[in-house]
């Protein structure tokens, strides 16, 4: 009785001052109120599961991105100084183009063209015929790779691509994907540069499961683009 007396207490405590940081850091007012009304109701249960799941903060993922802006802080001046001398810049003679700039943080362009791909199978097929064009390099980032007809016709472009001089770099979460050995190590075997998003990296962040890398992009030869897919079916 002496330690549930003492445990009572400090369980709201917690589940008060957790609650307060939720309603400051939580990115939206939806998750905010549910959070906060879960501390303060049932701390014994919410209090792990935010410290678990509601934190805001990756720091493996902070940490390596200010290394990264380190080693490339010349290069967003480079890209701009090309596209200068290419007559690619548009003018902001416009508001618009001030907007759009200030959103994306790159300069607006000209010379760009895009294409809607209405399901899967409109999708997987203009991206693998864009594999076959590779000439320099592509990268890969998917949420979800698995090692079914589409991933592993996946495995064989890209190993084609490796074959014909092409440098091939391939990001996944390692969480959604669950690949087997097998199938990196023949793709590691072949020389290309595939990694898991390690979310899971390092002692603090071993238990961050909600921080996944959703994205779906691939850039080939810095030419062409595919992103935003919500379907695999072909």
């Amino acid at each position: 009785m002496a330690w549930l007396a003492f445990l009572v207490p400090l369980a709201h405590a917690l589940g008060a001052l957790s609650a307060f940081r939720a309603v400051m850091d939580v990115r939206t007012p939806q998750g905010a109120i549910a959070w906060a009304f879960a501390l303060l109701t049932v701390p014994y249960l919410a209090v792990p599961a935010y410290w678990i799941f509601g934190r805001r903060k990756f720091r493996g993922y902070a940490t390596n991105w200010r290394v990264e802006l380190t080693r490339t802080t010349g290069a967003p001046r480079e890209f701009l100084n090309r596209v200068i001398a290419q007559d690619l810049l548009v003018l902001p003679e416009r508001h618009h183009p001030l907007l759009v700039e200030r959103l994306a943080r790159l300069p607006f362009t000209k010379g760009n063209d895009a294409e809607l791909l209405i399901d899967g199978a409109a999708t997987f097929d203009s991206l693998f015929a864009g594999l076959d064009r590779a000439r320099s390099y592509l990268l890969v980032q998917f949420f979800i790779i698995h090692d079914d007809e589409i991933g592993r016709e996946l495995k064989t472009r890209l190993i084609a691509c490796v074959q014909r001089g092409v440098r091939c770099h391939v990001l996944y979460d390692e969480v959604g994907s669950r690949l087997p050995r097998a199938y990196e190590g023949e793709l590691r075997a072949a020389g290309v540069d595939i990694r898991p998003f390690h979310s899971t990296k390092g002692f603090a962040n071993r238990l961050q499961l909600n921080f996944r890398n959703h994205r779906k992009i691939v850039v080939i030869d810095g030419r062409e683009a595919w992103g935003g897919w919500p379907q695999r079916g072909r």
